[in-house]
């Protein structure tokens, strides 16, 4: 399995996340900064802005098979849709476990459920 982590701006965000729902994908989103050397100055639109700029972080995990074709589709959505790149990483991922919230009791002194 792999986990494919692309960092991207908000322009380029419903493009991907269209494209990720329509395969069937489960996503993770998430609001990330990045930041910068204190020299440098951000400029868009002719407005100067701190050393940090707002972007969206998309997270989502893929068979071995499936994962460069994946990155390859995102990168060309996401450049079609911006014209700033966007960044994308790829990490091997050992074991994937979804862990539910179940409902705890007002009652603390009964035990949690037992795993099976």
């Amino acid at each position: 399995m792999k986990k494919i982590e692309t960092i991207i701006n908000e322009h380029a965000f419903q493009s991907v996340r269209d494209l990720l729902i329509s395969e069937g994908r489960d996503i993770v989103v998430s609001e990330v900064r990045a930041e910068h050397d204190r020299k440098h100055i951000l400029t868009y639109r002719g407005i100067a802005y701190d050393s940090y700029e707002s972007r969206l972080k998309i997270e989502t995990v893929v068979s071995d098979a499936e994962a460069m074709p994946l990155v390859h589709e995102i990168l060309t959505v996401a450049r079609e849709s911006d014209s700033t790149d966007a960044e994308t990483a790829l990490s091997n991922v050992e074991n994937v476990q979804s862990i539910g919230i179940t409902k705890l009791t007002a009652n603390r002194a009964q035990p949690l459920p037992s795993r099976p």
